[in-house]
């Protein structure tokens, strides 16, 4: 899905649209709740096709987006990724219900995924103990210094899966054998049924 599909699908009544370049602001009213979402586009060849669709790939939980990254859609040419305003919590922050400032919050996400992006096979080389560390000089970028997101929360919840070693062929180049664990086996059959 494109931003173009976005805001054709946005019934402009109920929203307020600002759309600039490749980046987007909306405010969405529901019923008596506001919030504004934000959205950035990349051309397909500049992202990782391990992201297209799945916007918690990775390190990219661990971009200190607002809220962390939220939405992820691909389309035959472009990838969007977007951010929400409607956490808990959020609405203590009136600077949430301001356009521009969460364009401000955009224009961060988009620069952290594009030097994510620029640095990803680097950080999948890395050991597992200097993955944070390139995502910390990545995430210093952000002119607006935010936590982490909840998908991060979980991940380090189930002992930081994010920064296993990825080379699958690791524990045998090394002659020791673990067998998988319960979360493991539970993991790789959620991946084979759903």
């Amino acid at each position: 899905m494109s931003l173009d599909a976005i805001v054709a699908s946005l019934d402009l009544s109920d929203a307020i649209a600002i759309y600039r370049e490749n980046k987007l602001v909306v405010r969405y009213t529901t019923g008596c709740r506001t919030y504004i979402c934000g959205y950035a586009e990349f051309p397909r060849s500049e992202i990782p096709e391990r992201w297209w669709d799945n916007y918690t790939a990775e390190g990219l939980k661990y971009l200190r987006v607002h809220g962390g990254i939220t939405f992820g859609d691909t389309d035959d040419t472009t990838v969007v990724f977007g951010l929400d305003c409607a956490h808990a919590g959020d609405g203590d922050r009136p600077e949430l219900q301001d356009p521009e400032y969460v364009f401000g919050l955009v224009e961060d996400m988009e620069a952290l995924i594009m030097l994510y992006a620029a640095r990803n096979d680097e950080w999948r080389a890395a050991s597992p103990g200097d993955r944070m560390a390139i995502l910390d000089e990545i995430n210093a970028v952000a002119r607006v210094h935010e936590g982490f997101g909840v998908a991060a929360m979980l991940d380090m919840l189930c002992s930081g899966t994010t920064f296993a070693q990825i080379d699958p062929f690791a524990r045998v180049r090394a002659g020791v054998l673990v067998p998988p664990t319960r979360l493991q086996r539970l993991r790789r059959w959620l991946k084979k049924w759903f």
